[in-house]
């Protein structure tokens, strides 16, 4: 099956070391998925995965002891808008 949701662009560099990072750190069977998701390229099941992935990861580590954001919780959030942004709104 074609995948159905693309985004503008693939991940730069530092998007994709992340990406590798949360998923293996929070479930590495996912990492078959990784190379689609570089580039983008993911069907909309995959890409809410990834969603979810990435939000507990943010909640694990991306803010500090008094709540405030962290530079890692800012990626972690650009992350997820990246992967978001075709769910909440759609081409075409």
């Amino acid at each position: 099956m074609r995948r159905t949701i693309r985004t503008e662009r693939p991940l730069n560099l530092e998007e994709r070391a992340l990406l590798r990072e949360v998923i293996a750190r929070q479930q590495p069977q996912l990492l078959e998925i990784l190379p689609a998701a570089e580039q983008n390229d993911l069907l909309p099941d995959e890409r809410r995965r990834l969603c979810a992935l990435i939000s507990a990861e943010f909640a694990r580590s991306g803010t500090g002891p008094d709540f405030g954001v962290l530079l890692r919780g800012l990626k972690l959030e650009a992350l997820l808008d990246t992967f978001l942004r075709p769910i909440l709104f759609p081409a075409g």
